[in-house]
């Protein structure tokens, strides 16, 4: 599947993106927003990317020809016809409108082709940048998880989001 929208393209992940993604998941000051912690190595995400490749839709964001970011959808319930979203956007990205424009055409992508009605996500609450582009795309939050995960020596707070697929054609 390749999606495409004016300077945005979203394409399948490769194994040749594994460089561009682990510099994104090792830097430090941006890992904080993950809840897994660095150091990804490369063979833990070659591994990964084998069986993910099975379960979920992973795409690479490419803007105006260069890798921006990553977009996916995991945990797909086809039974229950929800799924977790989630992207990421490579710093020198950030600020462009990439994460906006990519969420649209993929979410559109979803709620048209695939039996979901549900998409939802998490996010630490002291991310106010993600929170403000999720809000944006017209998620709405489902509850906020105090002290749920242990990071960098501290507890951090968690909230979960969600759009339903009648709210996303209504504002589309």
């Amino acid at each position: 599947m390749i999606l495409e929208e004016g300077d945005v393209l979203l394409r399948p992940l490769s194994i040749k993106d594994t460089e561009f993604l682990l510099c994104i998941r090792n830097d430090l000051e941006f890992a904080d927003e993950f809840f897994s912690d660095p150091p990804v190595y490369d063979f833990s995400h070659n591994s990964w990317l084998q069986s993910a490749a099975k379960n979920n839709i992973e795409l690479i964001i490419e803007f105006k020809s260069e890798r921006a970011g990553q977009i996916r959808l995991t945990d797909i319930n086809y039974r229950h016809q929800k799924a977790q979203f989630g992207i990421l956007i490579a710093k020198n990205f950030q600020g462009k409108g990439i994460a906006f424009n990519s969420s649209k055409i993929f979410i559109e992508y979803v709620f048209r082709n695939l039996p979901i009605n549900k998409i939802y996500l998490e996010l630490f609450a002291n991310n106010l940048p993600a929170l403000k582009l999720y809000e944006k795309l017209g998620f709405s939050e489902e509850g906020h998880f105090r002290q749920e995960y242990f990071k960098r020596g501290e507890f951090k707070d968690t909230i979960r989001m969600s759009i339903l697929r009648e709210k996303w054609e209504k504002i589309r």
